[in-house]
């Protein structure tokens, strides 16, 4: 959710407000409040009033990464819950100065949205799908404050927030795994066919109804939905026509098993 701060005061706020006020967007009043609308609130604002007003509200800007640890080829600098990153705890260096220094490199990134961490030498995969699989060699930031992701050897650079590791979410009945962007098909309850797309349908009650191919999931559901009537069996045994008494005979015990297949389903 969006969050303001007030930078400067004007006349028809609440007495109570102070410069700092920090407000954010709650769905359920439509506009800006103090804070948790489970509590008591002095301010409620409407949205246009905050968003359209930049000269007394400065919107905040919330991280969209954390930095977890730098490495300059043979150590890796933690964070420390002071916020410095160390090897040994005896030299402490903040952020900025590691990454002022040319020998040292991030080495471990967390996407917040998520919780998704990204390492040096992790394959990773591309929003566009023609971008094969690549494995980062390096993060950067760039003069938005935004971290990129580096790979050399598929020579992209993006955004972190368009690349997902390359683990498969699950693998499909015929066998294919499936990414966060993969198109695969599902076959609901009723045996319709849907297509969809990797980051959909991972709950493992799908997992024996999940295809690569939307034949596969066609195939599957020919041999699998109740459709078919007696009277359907037996037009179809005339349609081919009988060839002697013993193929009548065998066809006549195969009709009678499936009428009682079909008792005990009823």
């Amino acid at each position: 959710m969006k969050k303001y701060k007030l930078i400067k005061k004007y006349p028809s706020l609440p007495k109570t407000s102070k410069e700092g006020m920090i407000v954010e967007y709650y769905d359920v009043i439509e506009g800006y409040s103090d804070h948790n609308l489970g509590a008591y609130s002095t301010v409620e604002l409407d949205k246009e009033e905050v968003e359209d007003n930049p000269e007394y509200w400065e919107e905040i800007i919330l991280p969209k990464y954390k930095i977890i640890s730098f490495t300059d080829g043979s150590n890796v600098y933690f964070k420390q819950e002071n916020g410095f990153f160390t090897i040994n705890t005896r030299h402490c260096y903040s952020c900025e100065a590691l990454l002022n220094r040319d020998n040292v490199k991030i080495h471990k990134v967390v996407r917040i949205s998520d919780g998704e961490i990204f390492c040096l030498g992790d394959k990773v995969r591309h929003q566009n799908l023609l971008i094969p699989a690549a494995e980062i060699d390096k993060f950067y930031i760039n003069k938005d404050n935004e971290c990129l992701i580096h790979s050399k050897n598929a020579e992209f650079s993006e955004v972190i927030d368009r690349v997902e590791l390359n683990n498969p979410l699950f693998s499909t009945v015929d066998g294919k795994d499936i990414y966060k962007f993969d198109k695969f098909y599902v076959v609901g309850k009723f045996f319709n066919i849907q297509e969809t797309h990797g980051g959909h349908f991972q709950n493992d009650k799908w997992e024996k109804f999940r295809f690569a191919t939307r034949e596969k999931a066609q195939e599957y559901a020919i041999n699998n939905k109740p459709c078919l009537s007696m009277m359907d069996f037996q037009k179809a045994f005339l349609a081919i026509g009988y060839c002697n008494a013993d193929q009548g005979d065998r066809i006549c015990d195969l009709a009678h098993e499936l009428k009682n297949i079909v008792k005990e389903k009823l």
